[in-house]
């Protein structure tokens, strides 16, 4: 018979091996959060569970540096390895923080207040410091603070010494890095930080562009050939072939062979031109110009398309311009093709989709015109009252049960329904959406 002296030592003894079991456990689950390490040297330091830490490269144990409530993450040592900048949640806010790379006192260098649109954190931190100037005299960071939506950041410097934050030249971008001399950046001009995507090879992939900052150009690193919507060429405009594809002839075939299979071909009509378009040529007052006289490029700011001249609707010589882009409609109506995907008939008149709809349907009735318009509501509902067929969608961007439903019987069970014909489609040419 056991005395109860025994079982007591016993239980006190499984109770101490359980317990060192389970402290070992959660000890191996959550060593596996360690993030956003940076290595200076002999050290790394790394955001584990909201803080800091540091360790010696070597390995052993490593000293956590911040303890506030609020998160401090993207580490990033200065070159000399003396100091330590990172993106600190201190007030509610994210901004950016310089300390000693040993522990110390944090000195706030950004005061942003942060966005009047809340955004989740695969649209990115706000403020996201990712490294130094070569002279270890300013931090680099990521700000949406002159972005027209969440999708896009912009890298910025500021001073260690404090003093207003400065954009660099280049217009939009996520992670980075300088030259030795400082003359040029690597970077991903599309910023994607905190997506999950794997082999992904569509529009919005990380390709990595070289920024000249010394002679203030830029210099894609693969065969970069510009938008694909800067229409027209040398060779032709909105009613050419591109020879590397084929003939007007070839494009012919294609269409019945299509027919052939109980299918039709649809086209994507963009109404913009590349600097080599030979409307620029025959007919420059379609744009509009610089005070210097040089055309204006297109720009979505931060964006910037200098490969892309958009129409002036209100030219003085508007007309002529309008019976030219619906004659490129007609011209394409007359190769066989019936479905017209637009590209962003929001930013254009809408008066002229009004007259130039109502002309070709009367001349066309079977012809579809397919609005890719992802904007207002009330913008896309007035693009359907004025003669588009179908029109993209929110549906994307929506993924739960109640924004779906609440969604869906927006356009099916609202006066919407009579107007509004919407496509569904969970993702677009360009934007593959999670």
């Amino acid at each position: 018979m056991i005395s109860p002296r025994k079982c007591l030592a016993f239980l006190v003894v499984s109770f101490v091996l359980v317990g060192a079991c389970l402290a070992a456990a959660q000890e191996m689950q959550e060593g596996r959060l360690l993030r956003f390490p940076d290595i200076c040297k002999d050290k790394i330091a790394f955001m584990y569970g909201g803080d800091l830490w540091v360790a010696s490269s070597a390995g052993g144990t490593a000293r956590r540096i911040t303890t506030h409530p609020g998160r401090e993450l993207f580490p990033k040592f200065s070159p000399d390895g003396k100091w330590l900048a990172f993106t600190g949640q201190y007030d509610g806010n994210f901004n950016v923080y310089v300390m000693p790379s040993d522990g110390g006192q944090p000195k706030q260098l950004t005061f942003f207040q942060g966005s009047a649109q809340l955004l989740s954190d695969r649209m990115g931190i706000l403020n996201e410091v990712v490294g130094w100037t070569p002279d270890g005299k300013s931090v680099v960071f990521l700000s949406r603070r002159d972005a027209s939506n969440g999708w896009t950041k912009r890298p910025y410097t500021v001073s260690v010494e404090g003093g207003m934050a400065q954009p660099m030249p280049m217009d939009e971008g996520g992670l980075l890095s300088f030259s030795a001399d400082g003359s040029k950046v690597a970077y991903n001009r599309i910023f994607r930080n905190f997506r999950q995507w794997k082999r992904y090879t569509g529009g919005l992939a990380q390709d990595i562009t070289i920024y000249d900052i010394k002679n203030n150009a830029v210099d894609a690193e693969r065969d970069d050939v510009g938008s694909p919507w800067a229409i027209g060429a040398t060779e032709g405009g909105h009613k050419a072939i591109n020879p590397d594809l084929g003939t007007l002839e070839d494009f012919r075939r294609l269409v019945k062979n299509a027919e052939s299979f109980g299918m039709q071909v649809a086209l994507d009509i963009a109404f913009q031109v590349s600097p080599d378009h030979p409307y620029v040529k025959e007919s420059e007052e379609w744009f509009k110009k610089r005070p210097d006289g040089t055309i204006q490029y297109a720009e979505n700011p931060p964006k910037k398309y200098q490969d892309i001249y958009p129409f002036e609707f209100e030219t003085p010589k508007w007309f002529e311009l309008w019976q030219e882009l619906k004659s490129v409609f007609s011209y394409w109506i007359e190769q066989g093709v019936k479905i017209f995907r637009v590209d962003n008939p929001h930013t254009k008149a809408f008066p002229f989709w009004e007259w130039c709809i109502g002309e070709l349907k009367r001349e066309c009735p079977e012809a579809l015109f397919l609005s890719e318009a992802f904007t207002r509501p009330k913008v896309m509902y007035r693009l359907a009252k004025i003669g588009f067929s179908q029109s993209y969608t929110y549906f994307p961007w929506r993924t739960g049960k109640q924004e779906l439903t609440t969604y869906l019987t927006e356009l099916t069970t609202t006066p919407v329904r009579e107007f509004f014909r919407p496509n569904q489609w969970p993702n677009t040419p360009d934007i593959l959406t999670e």
